[in-house]
């Protein structure tokens, strides 16, 4: 096999082991990014609704006004993130934050692949107490698709970058090998050329470790 094409076959293999490793960890990172936005969007509010319950039990807000997520969405709420709480009365208030990113912008593939993997949109039920008393259970539910559209984001830019990078590589590997193995060529071609014509001498080399020594060369 030519040296270049063992080497630069070898390259593309090293280099599409590290993209599968390094697409399983972007994979991977997305999914704990939106789990702990998740998490830290049902603590916030927790916190928020239980503030609101200290107020209203101190006199300084309106019972009929709780629970109220206009705080949350004001406060750089994550977009597709949607809420509701559960009374213990039954009543229910939702909303939902808009998104920021292009939805079902990602082939279905990729889609079915990513939910068996890392099961987006996981669910998050929080219980509201105050005073040893539930008022109700808070649920937040973020956006299976704007999850997968990020993670797609994200693989996108991966494979971009690393595309170039294999091709600059293999580039620089192929430029090298033939400068390094020209001097490699001008022998063999020499040695040719010496069964037919006794007197022909080899041209000098560029390289300092491919320079023949001068008696080999009165001798060839």
């Amino acid at each position: 096999m030519n040296l270049q094409i063992h080497l630069l076959s070898r390259i593309i293999l090293v280099a599409l082991l590290c993209l599968l490793a390094t697409t399983a960890y972007v994979l991977y990172h997305s999914n704990q990014q939106a789990r702990q936005a998740t998490q830290l969007t049902a603590e916030s509010l927790v916190k928020q609704l239980e503030l609101q319950l200290l107020r209203i039990n101190g006199g300084f807000g309106q019972a009929n006004l709780f629970p109220d997520f206009d705080l949350w969405k004001q406060t750089g709420s994550v977009p597709g993130i949607c809420v509701s709480f559960v009374a213990t009365d039954s009543a229910t208030r939702s909303l939902c934050n808009g998104t920021k990113l292009p939805v079902h912008n990602y082939p279905t593939g990729f889609e079915s692949f990513y939910r068996q993997l890392l099961n987006p949109g996981l669910v998050l039920t929080r219980p509201i107490v105050f005073k040893d008393q539930i008022f109700g259970l808070l649920t937040v539910t973020p956006s299976a698709e704007m999850e997968i559209a990020q993670a797609w984001v994200n693989i996108c830019g991966l494979l971009r970058l690393s595309a170039m990078t294999v091709l600059a590589v293999c580039l620089l590997v192929f430029l090298s090998i033939s400068r390094a193995l020209r001097p490699a060529k001008i022998i063999v071609s020499g040695l040719e050329k010496l069964e037919k014509a006794p007197t022909y001498r080899l041209p000098p080399f560029e390289l300092s470790e491919c320079i023949v020594d001068p008696e080999i060369r009165t001798m060839v």
